[in-house]
């Protein structure tokens, strides 16, 4: 192995490690379970979860997106964005799951303080 084979390993690992520790650090710090929409990578609007059914508008600079909750289940319904791929996205209803718009720079996540081990998929047990 080269030097530079070297340094670039220890990069990853670093790298993989700091990643992993903010993802845990963010499950940490989920006091409770809820819908959280990020405009720019700040938080704009924060629900409980489960929620009651409704609809609201989330504007930023760039464009706008409109969240539906409904049956315990959140999805896009519009966006302003060309090619609407926020739009088309299943709707999600499980913890870490999100919708992302990148044109106008915004995301709906679900946060779940617990997984219980009945939410995992197959290969996270």
């Amino acid at each position: 192995m080269k030097k530079n084979d070297v340094v670039l390993l220890v990069f990853y690992i670093i790298l993989t490690i700091a990643m992993t520790g903010y993802v845990i650090q963010d499950k940490i710090n989920a006091t409770e379970d809820q819908i959280q929409i990020y405009s720019d990578g700040k938080v704009v609007k924060s629900i409980e979860w489960p929620a009651e059914n409704q609809k609201f508008k989330v504007s930023s600079t760039l464009g706008f997106i409109v969240v539906e909750i409904e049956n315990n289940q959140v999805r896009v319904l519009d966006s302003n964005c060309r090619d609407r791929i926020c739009v088309h996205t299943k709707a999600i209803n499980q913890g870490g799951e999100m919708i992302v718009c990148l044109p106008n720079k915004m995301y709906v996540e679900i946060k779940k303080k617990n997984t219980s081990k009945s939410e995992l998929d197959a290969l996270s047990q």
